[in-house]
């Protein structure tokens, strides 16, 4: 017997052509329940697998990396951060347990999707409050956050960013070519919203009002990112009167 049979059961066999969808049974549970967790991970969408789940996806060739999956019927995608040996379950992120309705240690169907995923054009964010604007350098801040902790976007999808001793939260408004797009390895162009908490000041000259909102106009480059931010004039009863996309203001969609 070859000894790399005690690591991979399936080590001698022939590998067999993959379908287009994988699925797997397994209990969910937070992040904080598995043990040495990273608490990077929060707030990302990458999740922690049992090696037992990279095993079977080993029996078949032609898998399309990174790898994919969704939980249930969400359309939100996550990706493994690793395949841990001796555990049996799924770990995720807090607000995945809760925005998708997941009884904590309850079964839930876990599938791979092998096939690509379209690489994104752009996107349509919108912080959930105005402490996104007062980002010195919202460049470095995407550069550092976006790319490291998501691989896919999903229209109606709220991301979580970590910044200093709190969270910004971002709503994903539109995605472009497809309601989920991958962002890696791609040119995304990035079209920005006022916060949904964004009043303007009242009482301002014109000439000093066309200032205040050049001045938070940015362009620049991140990476293969071209990302655009242009703050549009909204007021208070625009904001109160515009209808949020649905579950625009939850943390993941189902």
């Amino acid at each position: 017997m070859n000894s790399l049979s005690r690591y991979q059961d399936n080590i001698n066999s022939f590998s067999m052509d993959a379908p287009e969808t994988i699925d797997f049974s397994l209990k969910c549970f937070p992040l904080i329940y598995c043990e040495n967790e990273n608490q990077d991970l929060e707030c990302s969408n990458k999740i922690i697998l049992p090696s037992s789940v990279l095993r079977e996806i080993s029996k078949y060739n032609e898998i399309e990396y990174p790898l994919h999956f969704k939980i249930n019927n969400s359309e939100i995608l996550f990706t493994p951060s690793e395949f841990k040996e001796f555990i049996e379950d799924v770990f995720i992120p807090q607000h995945f347990i809760d925005n998708l309705g997941i009884e904590i240690g309850s079964q839930i169907n876990l599938t791979l999707l092998n096939f690509k995923v379209n690489k994104g054009q752009s996107i349509k964010i919108k912080p959930h409050t105005s402490d996104f604007l007062e980002i010195m350098d919202p460049k470095h801040f995407l550069e550092n956050h976006l790319t490291k902790r998501y691989t896919t976007l999903s229209k109606g999808q709220t991301i979580i960013i970590p910044n200093e001793n709190s969270n910004i939260l971002i709503d994903i408004l539109e995605c472009e070519p497809s309601n989920t797009i991958s962002i890696i390895d791609t040119d995304l162009e990035v079209d920005f919203e006022a916060p949904w908490d964004y009043v303007e000041p009242e009482n301002i000259p014109k000439k000093e009002e066309t200032e205040t909102f050049e001045s938070c106009k940015r362009a620049f480059k991140l990476g293969k990112f071209d990302f655009g931010i242009n703050k549009p004039k909204i007021k208070e009863k625009e904001i109160v009167e515009d209808k949020p996309i649905s579950e625009g203001r939850k943390l993941g969609t189902k």
